[in-house]
């Protein structure tokens, strides 16, 4: 693990852990996803709260989404995690993205390395092994093209569409 980031300096509400215990995440990869997420410095920020973040990193055969605040101690409070198997196209050629219109111009969140608001979109390409599933709902930098799925993107369409594809 990186950024010198330890279990203890991180704490999780009380919601966020009932959904990590629902969701079968563990509350070590979470750990391990801030320190990744910290280190590399790709997130997003709540706009006007530099505080609150959202991200998301591939673990093994899973990506695990994040959100999170910064507390002035220095330590992190998980607010929410939610997981899916399947890939964003974006993580094998990040930056490289589709130019279809977006569902309206601006979000609450920033991207933190090109410090401008993540715009939100329908149509990011997602795939599970050869599948090519529907396009996803999201949040993407105009300027990078970081992508993430929204949490009701994945718990309701995505989750579904993955145990289909499990079943076969």
């Amino acid at each position: 693990m990186d950024a010198g980031i330890k279990t203890a300096d991180v704490s999780f509400t009380e919601e966020a852990y009932d959904k990590i215990v629902e969701r079968g995440i563990r509350a070590e990869d979470c750990v391990e996803a801030i320190a990744m997420i910290e280190t590399c410095g790709k997130f997003l920020m709540k706009e006007n709260d530099s505080r609150a973040v959202l991200s998301r990193m591939r673990l093994g055969n899973y990506c695990l989404y994040v959100r999170y605040d910064l507390l002035p101690s220095g330590s992190y409070e998980v607010k929410s995690a939610y997981s899916h198997r399947l890939k964003l196209n974006s993580e094998d050629s990040e930056g490289a993205f589709p130019e279809n219109p977006v569902i309206d111009t601006k979000s609450i969140w920033v991207c933190n390395t090109c410090q401008v608001n993540v715009d939100r979109v329908e149509d990011i390409v997602l795939r599970y092994e050869d599948f090519y599933s529907p396009p996803g709902k999201g949040f993407r930098c105009p300027k990078c093209g970081f992508e993430l799925l929204s949490e009701s993107q994945v718990m309701g369409e995505l989750y579904a569409a993955e145990l289909m594809l499990e079943a076969k």
